[in-house]
């Protein structure tokens, strides 16, 4: 029986990159854009979990929620959780093209029931508890109970 081994010529290292990021659509009443911006993401160690999960079959659900907050703390590696979570989270509209994820969610009016100044955005696994995939922080905005704030986010593997 042949053993592996690494220095045998065979099982090179497979190499995949990862690179995501949001981009933030905050519009008033009126429908009118009060700010608009584009963030990285740091992916978590539970997205790498969830990652790999893919891979083996095992990762069921998969990220779909966006979620919003108003933590100003620079996203780490080992989060969980946003650092503030705010208002309901919303089941995101996604696609796939190619190597390319995209998602998409409006927060609409009176989603949080009060004026909050959003900062933080994530991607979970669930709408209740769930886990996070990807974190990232962003200039704050003033969300008005009146205004929406679209959320898209797109991961591309190359």
């Amino acid at each position: 029986m042949k053993r592996w081994k690494q220095d045998d010529g065979w099982g090179q290292p497979v190499s995949i990159t990862a690179w995501g990021r949001f981009h933030i659509v905050h519009r008033g009443p009126d429908g009118e854009i009060k700010n608009e911006f584009i963030v990285p993401n740091l992916v978590v160690t539970t997205g790498k979990i969830m990652l790999a999960g893919v891979l083996t079959g095992a990762a069921t659900p998969f990220a779909r929620n966006l979620a919003i907050g108003t933590a100003t703390t620079t996203p780490l590696v080992g989060d969980t959780v946003l650092g503030a979570e705010q208002g309901t989270r919303v089941s995101a509209q996604f696609a796939l093209t190619a190597t390319t994820a995209y998602y998409t969610g409006i927060f609409t009016a009176n989603n949080p029931a009060t004026q909050q100044v959003i900062a933080e955005y994530g991607l979970l696994s669930l709408n209740a508890v769930g886990y996070l995939f990807v974190h990232s922080t962003a200039p704050a905005i003033t969300k008005a109970t009146g205004d929406s704030l679209q959320v898209d986010y797109q991961i591309a593997i190359t």
